[in-house]
């Protein structure tokens, strides 16, 4: 028995509708992922592992070369079982790799039109729920929060987006996706949203390189925070951004997250050796130090430095390189990159569905396109 692509993508999309279960959102929460996506990745590997070319291998050595030292980073700085959560995500990460390389590459646009068709059904249907709203007013359907219900909505708008062949179909669904996002006041996700039709439609038609624009993009996240300082002192940057969420005017959210956030860049940059800067403090060590000083157990939303300061700076451009190299093959698997990054802020770095399905279409198209190169060479030979 083998199990196809397609299979996977099913699995894989059909993991955020488990929440609609009240058991698996409210008691299991994010644990699920860790029950759902690890002993399915391990199953799928023994069955296929047989039918791996070894010059996919060859090809991808440096990326699991990539993914070996992360490992062996993470695992020297996790001593305690109760901060094993990334050594198990990124342990998750190689083995879905490796599994991703064992499949031929083919798209169904049946499926993924249909699941999303499922999403947005469910989100109407959930709509009159007044216990699907956080705070009273922001909407997040049948997941566990509005920021995951955001981001999982964008994958799905994503993928509509550049698979779905009818243009018109396109903008109606585009549209209403549009208004459950909003309903759910994530501000950060409303942007993204609205460059998502840019991304797809003149990526591939503007000649730019994708690495410089990871790096602008990287840069410009972690200004974020003192970008949007600075636009809600004036009037209009206020009454847009601030008062669209916060009747009194007063942005709460932002205020303790920008504290988190200058609390974490000064563990790394004020508390910690050259030699923690560069391999780690341990484990969760961002999250440990809030415990212990601020009395909370908070995390700083924003992993680029919640990562650095838990296993260095090193650890982390591996994994930005890592996720950069399997990423540049094609538009769709670039454009989730820059989601999964934009979602550091969310805490989402180790959000098993958004990692799988972007190693699902990046891995995959590297495969298919191996193989296609592979053909052609066997098919010159054969004509000697």
């Amino acid at each position: 028995m083998k199990i196809s692509s397609i299979h996977i993508l099913f699995l894989i999309l059909i993991y955020p509708f488990f929440y609609l279960s009240s058991y698996i959102a409210f008691d299991i929460g994010y644990l699920f992922a860790v029950y759902y996506f690890i002993p399915i990745t391990f199953f799928c590997i023994i069955l296929n592992f047989r039918k791996i070319p070894v010059d996919i291998f060859k090809k991808n050595i440096v990326n699991f070369g990539l993914l070996a030292a992360i490992i062996v980073v993470v695992l020297f700085n996790t001593d305690d079982i109760r901060y094993s959560k990334p050594i198990v995500f990124f342990i998750f990460v190689l083995n879905f790799y490796i599994l991703s390389l064992t499949l031929e590459f083919k798209v169904n646009n049946k499926l993924i039109q249909s699941l999303f068709v499922v999403l947005l059904l469910f989100s109407v249907i959930f709509l009159s729920i007044e216990e699907r709203y956080l705070d009273g007013d922001r909407y997040f359907a049948f997941l566990i929060s509005p920021t995951v219900y955001s981001v999982y909505t964008e994958v799905f708008l994503i993928l509509f987006l550049c698979f779905s062949k009818k243009p018109q179909l396109k903008i109606v669904v585009f549209f209403i996706a549009g208004f459950f996002i909003l309903l759910t006041k994530t501000r950060l996700n409303l942007f993204f949203y609205l460059t998502i039709p840019f991304m797809i439609y003149y990526f591939d038609k503007l000649n730019i390189s994708k690495f410089r624009v990871v790096l602008i993009y990287i840069f410009c996240l972690n200004l974020l925070y003192p970008i949007y300082s600075f636009v809600i002192k004036s009037e209009a940057g206020k009454s847009s951004l601030v008062t669209s969420r916060y009747k009194d005017g007063r942005d709460a959210s932002f205020g303790l997250r920008n504290s988190l956030n200058s609390f974490t860049y000064n563990e790394y940059i004020l508390n910690s050796t050259l030699s923690q800067k560069i391999f780690g403090k341990g484990s969760e060590a961002s999250r440990k130090s809030m415990i212990s000083q601020l009395k909370m157990d908070i995390l700083p939303h924003n992993d680029f430095i919640r990562f650095s300061l838990d296993f260095g700076l090193l650890c982390t451009i591996l994994y930005l390189t890592f996720l950069f190299r399997i990423a540049r093959g094609n538009i769709v698997s670039f454009i989730l990159l820059l989601l999964y990054l934009f979602s550091f802020y969310h805490n989402m770095i180790y959000d098993f569905f958004l990692i799988a399905v972007f190693i699902y279409f990046s891995g995959l198209s590297e495969n298919y396109k191996l193989k296609e190169q592979i053909l052609i060479v066997e098919n010159n030979d054969s004509t000697y």
